[in-house]
């Protein structure tokens, strides 16, 4: 994806992890992954999006836990070199 005034970044939408396979370390395999294909693109940025509901406080605090910061609503943002 391309924003003119921030230059190139990627987006998750959304990442779902079947609750069988959870806790298992595939969330975080997968976000290292996504991380270091922006690396390789030259991203920017990586923003993931986390429903807005509380229920799912868990789901931030994972994101968080792997580098992401809230950058406005349920949007959380990580700069891939960091």
């Amino acid at each position: 994806m391309r924003c003119i005034s921030e230059g190139v970044f990627g987006v998750i939408p959304e990442l779902y992890v079947r609750p069988s396979f959870r806790s298992q370390g595939i969330g975080a395999k997968l976000l290292q992954h996504a991380v270091e294909y922006g690396l390789s693109r030259g991203w920017n940025r990586l923003e993931v999006t986390a429903p807005p509901v509380r229920v799912y406080s868990r789901t931030v605090e994972f994101y968080e836990r792997h580098g992401f910061a809230i950058s406005g609503g349920t949007k959380l943002n990580r700069v891939p070199h960091s």
